[in-house]
């Protein structure tokens, strides 16, 4: 069953990647995605540079040999290129698993086990 609330953002895509298009598409330059501080100076992002980021990462890491269902684990700051290869992995059809780079060593090796 679906609610009101649902009907508008079905026409987005049901993954983060299919929603990251949508926006590119209809944004483009116009609308910032984000924004990032970065030596005291709040960089923005618009949906453009989001998506060619995560498309030419995604295209990278396919060129690597990055296979569906591969999985890739992301050791980094909160900061834009976090979500970047998140997306990417995802647009690939792979995993991803995140972990501060404060994180313990032994969290670092329980992920990379996963």
């Amino acid at each position: 069953m679906t609610t009101e609330l649902e009907q508008p953002y079905k026409e987005k895509g049901d993954t983060w990647p299919k929603v990251l298009r949508y926006n590119y598409e209809k944004y483009g330059d116009t609308r910032r995605a984000m924004r990032h501080k970065r030596f005291g100076i709040w960089q923005p992002y618009t949906w453009k540079d989001y998506y060619l980021h995560v498309k030419n990462l995604a295209l990278g890491l396919r060129s690597l040999g990055f296979e569906p269902g591969d999985k890739l684990l992301i050791v980094g700051d909160n900061a834009p290129q976090w979500y970047y290869a998140e997306l990417a992995a995802q647009a690939n059809m792979g995993f991803q698993w995140s972990v501060f780079r404060f994180s313990s060593a032994g969290d670092k090796i329980h992920f990379r086990k996963l």
